[in-house]
């Protein structure tokens, strides 16, 4: 059984995260499943910071919604 954590992802404010006894997970709302992180490589810190870096931009001038696009296509 999942809790949700009430805990949020910059860039992603709408992000569920929710543990078990095992794992973290985050699901950032994009239409992709949501990530799983055992706990006993992760800590919660962690998960929120990798979240909030998934989607980066290699190049100058673009935002994530449009990495987002090219990302789930």
């Amino acid at each position: 059984m999942k809790t949700i954590i009430g805990k949020t992802v910059e860039g992603f404010e709408n992000a569920i995260i929710s543990e078990n006894k095992e794992s973290w997970f985050v699901d950032i709302r994009t239409g992709l499943e949501e990530a799983e992180y055992p706990k006993v490589i992760f800590t919660l810190e962690q998960i929120i910071e990798a979240s909030g870096r998934f989607v980066t931009c290699p190049f100058l001038n673009c935002d994530k919604l449009s990495i987002m696009k090219r990302v789930t296509i």
